[in-house]
């Protein structure tokens, strides 16, 4: 969800929510229940008495009613409760927003440094919100560094969407570099059995040529602001437009 103001961009973060997947949890299962109930009235009214199927096609019906109903709530409840977390971007830096948290400020300057990486979400134990993500999907990430203030934000995406920055082909877009969950999971065949968990990621990896990135995706895990597709092109070309001024 994006906000303009007259001189600063919002983009609210983390949209899939503890609190919205709570709710639209509880709300398709309202819609369950009352889709039995009406269906079921329905098949009464049309053939006097349900039949011996009515119950299967009760059941059948409620749940189509059920997952309905969540869909069209969660498009909504997006628009209208935001989870909190937040970045304002404007003509000066970038602050971010967390409940509870100090607001991080960065601002636009030649000490202002960014890297970004990018993976495709299979090959490893996913958990969380990558789990609901499709497995051919990519996870693109951003991190920005000013002294000691790091900020980390990304998305999921279509690889064919993506393909303009992982790809790399134009010279004015930021270079994305692929890293490789396999090569820090555990994907043993005793790990697929037991929840989820994110790595302790091994000095060779940290010492490697791509230690930076994973330092950087090991704290997206825990700091990260997850913005949905258009508004992370949003924010990168906001973040090419002004770095280094």
């Amino acid at each position: 969800m994006t906000a303009r103001t007259s001189s600063a961009t919002v983009l609210h973060a983390d949209q899939e929510h503890g609190g919205l997947r709570a709710a639209v949890i509880v709300l398709m299962l309202l819609g369950i229940i009352l889709g039995y109930f009406l269906i079921s009235a329905l098949l009464r009214a049309i053939m006097g008495e349900a039949p011996d199927y009515g119950f299967v096609f009760a059941c059948g019906g409620a749940i189509l009613v059920g997952v309905a109903v969540a869909w069209i709530t969660e498009q909504v409840m997006k628009r209208v409760w935001p989870s909190g977390r937040r970045l304002v971007l404007d003509e000066t830096g970038i602050r971010a927003s967390d409940i509870g948290e100090t607001e991080q400020a960065l601002t636009w300057s030649e000490n202002l440094t960014s890297i970004h990486w990018f993976f495709r979400l299979s090959g490893y134990p996913r958990g969380g919100r990558e789990r609901r993500v499709p497995k051919n999907w990519l996870c693109l990430a951003t991190q920005l560094q000013q002294d000691e203030e790091r900020l980390v934000v990304y998305t999921y995406m279509p690889s064919g969407r993506a393909a303009g920055w992982t790809e790399n082909n134009h010279k004015a877009a930021p270079h994305f570099q692929r890293i490789f969950p396999v090569e820090v999971y555990d994907t043993s065949f005793r790990a697929r059995f037991g929840p989820p968990a994110r790595p302790e990621l091994p000095a060779r990896v940290l010492a490697g040529k791509h230690g930076k990135y994973w330092l950087a995706e090991r704290r997206r895990w825990n700091e990260g602001f997850e913005l949905p597709p258009r508004e992370y092109a949003i924010f990168l070309d906001f973040v090419q437009t002004h770095q280094g001024q």
